[in-house]
């Protein structure tokens, strides 16, 4: 099989570059494209669309993942088979759908893997968010959406965590505990709640025309969709069975506080019984979400805000991709 491998210099995993480029040099099925920038991974696509190809690697992290999945979603016919290699700084889309190991260790599996004569090929498929914002953009693909106390644990991570060099699901996870020992111990300094309108559909129809699946307004705690089964350290904080594609869950705003002995069981996507809708706890598996946000959000670790004139954020299906297991 034909592979074109993207690997992006400046991620989180720049020190094995050159061996990439070694192992890639020494078999003629890659074709290796090194991209940083959003004129480069355009270019890498046109690539793609003059020649395609049987597999895209991707060596780089969750924010290049989402740059090329925006591209190819919007400019190739066909979505390729997909094989990530841990090439970034927590790598959370990898450490659900990628390449066990780290990057260097990838590349050799999936040289290994295309050259054996008998090979057998195993995948699992995923759905891509697609979120729109600003009449004037494109809207953006990618596989996680946060916002509330998300943002504030993505600041968290870049002023503490990622300075010590910490690399996958770690970072996220002490940044996560901070943040829950923070609404444990009500430090407001670490979290502020934020408005939110939530209105969520799991059918593909007109929203307008059906009652939503799941509704809230008020303060909000956090907000979070994903297309990924497993998010850092495995965590699955999702309980609803609608017959959505993606799920999606947000925590209204708790003014007697947050135990972590309620918080904790929604990484495992068993609440309580008592952690309800009516209480404030929400999941639900939607194709459609209409969100009213005055903030900033993320996209798979990039950060976009939402305009002065216009706070709606809209995130449906892109469609679906698959990725190669080894």
């Amino acid at each position: 099989m034909q592979i074109a491998l993207l690997s992006n210099p400046n991620s989180g995993r720049k020190k094995h570059l050159q061996k990439i480029c070694e192992l890639a040099q020494a078999d003629p099925n890659i074709s290796h494209f090194q991209a940083s920038n959003t004129q480069q991974f355009i270019q890498f696509v046109e690539q793609l669309q003059q020649n395609p190809v049987d597999i895209v690697a991707i060596n780089a992290g969750d924010g290049t993942i989402q740059a090329l999945l925006t591209l190819m979603f919007a400019h190739l016919p066909v979505m390729p088979l997909l094989a990530i290699l841990k090439g970034g700084t927590t790598n959370m889309t990898g450490g659900d759908v990628g390449i066990q190991g780290n990057c260097v260790a990838g590349l050799k599996q999936l040289i290994q893997w295309n050259n054996a004569p008998n090979r057998t090929t195993s995948s699992k498929v995923r759905p891509v968010l697609k979120i729109d914002w600003d009449a004037t953009a494109s809207p953006v693909c990618g596989m996680f959406f946060g916002a509330g106390a998300i943002i504030e644990g993505q600041d968290y991570f870049h002023s503490h965590i990622h300075k010590k060099g910490l690399r996958d699901s770690l970072g996220p996870a002490l940044s996560a505990l901070r943040i829950l020992f923070a609404l444990n111990r009500k430090e407001q300094s670490l979290f502020s709640p934020v408005s939110m309108q939530l209105s969520g559909y799991d059918q593909d129809s007109n929203p307008s025309s059906v009652q939503p699946t799941l509704q809230s307004s008020g303060k909000h705690l956090l907000a979070f969709a994903s297309g990924l089964e497993r998010l850092f350290l495995g965590i699955h904080p999702f309980w609803g069975d609608e017959n959505g594609a993606w799920y999606f869950s947000a925590v209204r705003h708790q003014p007697n506080g947050y135990s972590l002995l309620k918080i904790l069981p929604l990484f495992r996507g068993k609440p309580r019984i008592d952690m309800t809708p009516e209480q404030g706890f929400l999941s639900a598996k939607l194709n459609h979400l209409e969100m009213q946000l005055n903030g900033e959000f993320t996209v798979d670790g990039e950060r976009y805000s939402t305009s002065a004139e216009n706070h709606l954020i809209t995130i449906s299906l892109a469609g679906y991709a698959t990725f190669l297991q080894l």
